[in-house]
């Protein structure tokens, strides 16, 4: 017999977008809530980057796979 369980993965990738544009990935651990994600990519050093003197509008969270943050 085999366990299901044992069959699916401990994290999950997840892209890291501003303003559409691909900033960077990080790994996180199942499971993943929107919240968590968004602090998560808000602290990310080269999100933070790009976020440098923007006014953040909107940010779009697909938990498991990715973080969208439109800025001005």
């Amino acid at each position: 017999m085999f366990d299901e369980a044992l069959l699916k993965e401990n994290t999950v990738t997840v892209i890291l977008q501003v303003n559409g544009k691909l900033r960077d990935r990080m790994d996180v651990p199942r499971p993943d809530f929107a919240e968590e994600l968004e602090k998560l990519a808000l602290a990310n050093e080269r999100v933070q980057e790009h976020l440098a003197g923007k006014q953040i509008k909107k940010i779009i969270v697909v938990p498991g796979k990715l973080v969208n943050i439109a800025a001005l």
